[in-house]
């Protein structure tokens, strides 16, 4: 065991603030740079207190009145940086008709839709949405070519419950089953039932679709290559304009939480990180990265909503921990914290202070267990 005697003219017991005087840090995670500002000072009298560094329990007690306790747990620690986002819909390019007529009806401003609902109508002829990778450029029908255009046009319809006898195989080939199938397709919505699908009559996207404008009205007269929707993904995410000096700090797939306007959290994942720099006039450098939340439903109703994206960059687990106004800095060096031992006696134990995080700090002595009390101001 080794024994260190500290020095001071102040009396023990009488003044608690001129033992513990200071302030929170106001960083509230990281590492050790502002200890040496806390200030802190150990002040007992010549020749009284010694302070345990080994692993005996004899310190000489110091007597004090009613304490404010904190126990020493056993925690996971986390280290996190935090960025602004925003959380809304990403733009998508505008719905263009391939057909020209007059506009009898849209898809209404704020609506979602999905594959098989109608985008609009010309001349009262729908439009509808079908999912796939390859725009519409021609006429599908038994004497059109094999193409991938055909295999998601079959693929949509089969998922869409158009072949309940299973007839249809899903490849490139428009067969004579295939043709019988968007038959009855057409019969449901209410189309021209000649197993032809016209340029025009579905318009294939990826998937589900924001209606965010409606860009021709019913009674417009509109052409190939019109305008006719505005749209953006149905799926909402977090936009954040990342600093180049924080390049690196959020990487694709990494998870991360996203802290909403009424404070509640949600799990994402960044899903894309931009790999061009965007320079606005007088301001910095800055990589737009998207995150997608885990479950959309938990912000559902928010659209160019503000958010917060917080990450993990370091943590511990399983640390033993004490609040960081435990902490006492020695005048001459070192840290320690006041132990409670019953009674209104405490003592002093030595401690070497490692990670913090969220008002708490990982502690190293072998004189403390989880469950003793220190002394918080």
């Amino acid at each position: 065991m080794s024994l260190r005697k500290v020095q001071s003219d102040v009396p023990i017991g009488l003044d608690r603030e001129a033992m513990t005087a200071g302030t929170n840090p106001t960083r509230t995670r990281g590492r050790w740079p502002w200890l040496a500002g806390v200030a802190v000072v150990v002040a007992l009298i010549a020749g009284g207190i010694w302070l345990l560094t080994g692993d005996s329990t004899g310190d000489a007690p110091v007597a004090s009145g009613e304490l404010d306790l904190a126990e020493v747990v056993v925690t996971d620690l986390t280290e996190t940086e935090e960025f602004a986002g925003t959380l809304g819909r990403s733009p998508s390019d505008p719905v263009l008709t391939r057909i020209g007529g007059t506009v009898t009806s849209t898809a209404a401003e704020g609506a979602t839709v999905d594959q098989g609902d109608v985008l609009y109508e010309i001349d009262s002829q729908p439009v509808v949405l079908v999912y796939g990778g390859v725009p519409a450029y021609r006429t599908l029908s038994n004497s059109a070519d094999d193409g991938a255009d055909v295999e998601q046009l079959e693929a949509a319809l089969v998922a869409l419950g158009y072949d309940p006898d299973e007839t249809v195989t899903v490849d490139q080939e428009f067969t004579a089953n295939t043709e019988s199938m968007v038959e009855r397709w057409q019969q449901d919505i209410g189309a021209s039932d000649d197993g032809v699908v016209n340029l025009g009559e579905v318009v294939f996207l990826p998937s589900a679709i924001r209606v965010t404008e409606v860009l021709a009205a019913p009674g417009s007269p509109v052409g190939n290559g019109t305008p006719i929707l505005g749209t953006s993904a149905q799926e909402t995410v977090v936009t954040v304009d990342l600093p180049a000096a924080d390049q690196g700090t959020l990487v694709e797939g990494a998870a991360v939480t996203v802290v909403l306007p009424d404070n509640l959290t949600t799990s994402a994942v960044v899903t894309s990180v931009g790999t061009v720099a965007t320079q606005v006039p007088g301001g910095d450098a800055t990589f737009e990265v998207v995150v997608t939340l885990d479950d959309p439903s938990a912000a559902a109703s928010l659209d160019e909503a503000p958010v917060d994206v917080e990450v993990v960059t370091d943590s511990r687990e399983g640390v033993l921990a004490v609040p960081v106004t435990a902490l006492i800095a020695l005048a001459e060096g070192g840290y320690a914290v006041e132990v409670d031992q019953g009674s209104g006696q405490t003592t002093l134990v030595a401690v070497e202070p490692g990670f913090y995080s969220g008002g708490m700090v990982e502690i190293d002595s072998p004189s403390l267990n989880p469950g003793d009390l220190v002394v918080v101001p």
